[in-house]
């Protein structure tokens, strides 16, 4: 609700009048059914206080038919508040399989969608509403993937769209991406050709970006520092790494880190504290056996690193010195692969992993 608050006051309020009463009226109920709705959830009780406290002074700027930047201002931090109290996770753990999506796109949605994503599917005529038009510009430039992946997980309520709890989350996941990608063409001279410019456009945003912002927001986080950033939209959107099956658990660590900065910027240190944690013992950890046997010394300063990180953010230190200390820990993960790569395994790890799998 919050999302279409944001998304659709617009096409009820400009410039300080109501220009559509049936769009005014329903920013006054969704400000109010949401407001009831964190009333009566289980969340911790300070937590739901802060929440319904910015939820009402949303309200109060639909009452008096604020401008729509202040709207989308409360609304978002609404909803990451909601989202950090509740513990969701906004983003996958690796990039999406594009493939896998299509291949789950033709299984279960094409009936209602339509070969092409445009809604026309077999089953579409005499559905109301009708399934949405994935290739429709105005509506999903303003939908993220983890909106995608919400509307597919829970489905819609009075409609035909129905929850997909059979599917995996990580397959949900590859399905909201592969929906996003509905509508964009990409050119390149091969195939390598579109991994280079995914990777440069890949590198100054992290997945959790790509993830939660709708293309509106990821193009302007984009733009600054990207001449190109139409075409870097497009290929975040249509292309994913080649080794997304090969991710390793110190790829994993580094997502996590990334994600724990992101969330710590924005003040959710909840998340940022999960995150760094699981940096260590789902990233970290499962490594570790191979990096001791390579070089011990260099295994303990990691620890040591991961430690820190996760100390600075339990003490909720200063944003440049989280900044610092996660960017040290990143770094020293790019020289554990290194290390991984470039030493094998010496003889008695070798025999100890056999023999385990032996016994």
């Amino acid at each position: 609700m919050l999302d279409y608050i944001s998304r659709d006051y617009t096409a009820a309020v400009q410039n300080g009048k109501v220009i559509n009463d049936g769009e005014y009226a329903e920013m006054l109920e969704f400000s109010y059914k949401v407001i009831e709705l964190i009333k009566n959830s289980e969340l911790n009780e300070n937590e739901k206080a802060n929440i319904l406290a910015e939820l009402k002074k949303m309200k109060g700027l639909i009452d008096r038919k604020a401008p729509h930047e202040n709207i989308t201002t409360v609304a978002g931090k609404s909803r990451q508040d909601i989202i950090e109290a509740a513990g969701f996770k906004t983003a996958p753990l690796t990039w999406p399989n594009l493939k896998n999506g299509e291949t789950l796109y033709v299984q279960n949605c094409t009936a209602c969608h339509g070969v092409r994503g445009a809604g026309d599917g077999k089953l579409a005529a005499g559905l109301v509403p009708a399934p949405t038009n994935f290739l429709n510009h105005t509506l999903m430039q303003e939908i993220s993937p983890f909106q995608a992946y919400n509307t597919i997980k829970l489905g819609v309520e009075g409609t035909a769209m129905q929850s997909f709890e059979s599917l995996t989350d990580e397959e949900i996941w590859d399905l909201a991406f592969y929906i996003k990608s509905l509508r964009f063409e990409t050119k390149a001279d091969n195939e390598s050709g579109l991994q280079q410019l995914f990777e440069q456009a890949n590198a100054p945003v992290n997945l959790q970006e790509v993830a939660t912002l709708s293309d509106v927001e990821l193009l302007k986080r984009l733009e600054p520092d990207n001449k190109n950033a139409k075409l870097s939209l497009a290929v975040l959107r249509t292309q994913f790494p080649q080794d997304v099956n090969r991710v390793s658990t110190l790829d994993r660590a580094k997502t996590y880190l990334k994600n724990a900065l992101q969330n710590y910027t924005t003040g959710s240190y909840s998340s940022a504290r999960e995150d760094a944690l699981a940096a260590y013992l789902e990233g970290i950890e499962p490594s570790e056996a191979r990096l001791k046997a390579n070089d011990p010394a260099f295994t303990a300063r990691l620890e040591q690193q991961m430690f820190k990180i996760r100390q600075i953010i339990e003490q909720k230190a200063e944003k440049s010195k989280v900044e610092t200390e996660i960017n040290n820990g990143l770094d020293m993960i790019d020289q554990a692969g290194k290390l991984m790569q470039d030493k094998k395994l010496n003889y008695w790890l070798s025999f100890a992993l056999s023999a385990s799998i032996m016994l």
